[in-house]
C-alpha cells in the first residue's frame, strides 16, 4: 500500500486537508471516493506539461472510475509557471468550470 501523509490547516473558518500520497495513480479515484463518501464532488486535475502527457489519461480514467466528474488544467512545465500569473489562471479555469468550495484539487506531479 502506497505511503500517506496528511497535512491540516486550520484557516479560522474550517480545516483543509491536504493528503500526500506516492504511486497511487490507478487507485487515485477509489482513494478520493473512500475519503469523500457517496456524493462525488468535482475534482480540478492540475498538471503540467511533462507529466500530464504521461499520466494524466489514468488520474483521470481512475476518477472517472469512482464517478467523479472531472475538468483539468494543464500548465506549462517550468520555472516560469510558478507565478501570480500562472495564480491568475487557474483561478480564472476554476470560475470557467463553476468549481465550488466542495471541489476537489487535486494535483498530479512527477
Amino acid at each position: 500500500m502506497p505511503l500517506m501523509s496528511t497535512l491540516c490547516f486550520d484557516f479560522g473558518n474550517g480545516f483543509v486537508e491536504i493528503a500526500v500520497k506516492i504511486d497511487l495513480l490507478d487507485g487515485l479515484g477509489a482513494e478520493l471516493r473512500r475519503h469523500l463518501g457517496d456524493t462525488p464532488p468535482k475534482v480540478v486535475l492540475i498538471s503540467d506539461s511533462n507529466v500530464q502527457p504521461l499520466y494524466g489519461a489514468a488520474a483521470i480514467d481512475s476518477l472517472h472510475r469512482a464517478g467523479f466528474p472531472v475538468c483539468e488544467y494543464t500548465l506549462a512545465a517550468g520555472e516560469t509557471s510558478k507565478s501570480w500569473s500562472t495564480v491568475g489562471e487557474v483561478f480564472q479555469v476554476l470560475a470557467d468550470h463553476q468549481v465550488g468550495r466542495d471541489a476537489v484539487i487535486v494535483a498530479l506531479g512527477g
